[in-house]
């Protein structure tokens, strides 16, 4: 992505003031050189032409990305942390950023599981609540980058026989615009989650809106992990009134 946007990656680690275990202040900030370090030497070794800064904070994790994402073109952050292994959920941090950030928010898979570019689908959430847009351009601009296809799937609620137009129009301006992109709409009248459940295996990327509440309470719900867990899915929270 930084690549791409050709904007620098800087690394944020935030010292957690109020943390209650006993390490003293030096043994923290000597973790957090350390951790800052390994991250620098693996961007580096990707031979990537980028510019990289580093920036160690005394502040909450949470707190720090949602100022910086004031600035920032996207947030990128692990799917969970230590504490969260044995639940079986995203992580906390994750979870408050993908609702808070003040830019896109990309959740990632551990290394296991790093996507692989053209394969797998890049698949959109989108919903007539809220405004479909920037997911949709978020969407095409994953897709195109990845070179990959791109499924959008929308609710399908009982008695609304003017959905799928509705749907097809929405893409009318990306297909034209992409005709070389592959986009496949799909009405679904369960839960995402459930959909993604059954079709983890093909799915590389999910694009959704932080305003589309409902998806995102399945996303972070234990089903929704469980329907991406051992797959190479990764999430990307879009703030619909802070576009790419």
């Amino acid at each position: 992505e930084a690549v791409d946007r050709a904007t620098p990656i800087r690394l944020l680690y935030a010292i957690d003031p109020t943390a209650t275990d006993a390490e003293d202040e030096a043994h923290r900030l000597a973790t957090a050189e350390i951790a800052v370090r390994q991250a620098y030497t693996a961007l580096e070794a990707t031979e990537q032409p980028v510019k990289i800064e580093v920036e160690i904070v005394q502040d909450r994790p949470i707190a720090a990305l949602i100022r910086a994402s004031a600035s920032a073109a996207m947030i990128s952050v692990g799917a969970m942390g230590f504490r969260h292994f044995a639940d079986g959920r995203i992580g906390s941090t994750a979870e408050a950023l993908a609702t808070s950030a003040h830019c896109p928010v990309a959740i990632v898979r551990g290394p296991r599981h790093a996507p692989t570019s053209g394969t797998g689908w890049v698949v959109a959430l989108i919903d007539d609540t809220v405004d479909r847009h920037p997911v949709l351009q978020a969407g095409v601009e994953e897709a195109l980058r990845r070179n990959a296809p791109l499924r959008v799937l929308a609710q399908r609620h009982s008695g609304d026989e003017h959905a799928e137009g509705r749907l097809d129009r929405a893409l009318d301006q990306w297909t034209h615009r992409h005709p070389g992109l592959a986009v496949h709409t799909q009405l679904v009248a369960g839960s995402s989650a459930d959909y993604l459940a059954e079709h983890a295996a093909h799915t590389q990327l999910v694009v959704a809106g932080a305003q589309h509440h409902a998806a995102i309470r399945e996303l972070f719900s234990a089903g929704g992990y469980a329907a991406r867990h051992n797959t190479q899915c990764s999430l990307l929270i879009v703030n619909c009134h802070h576009g790419l």
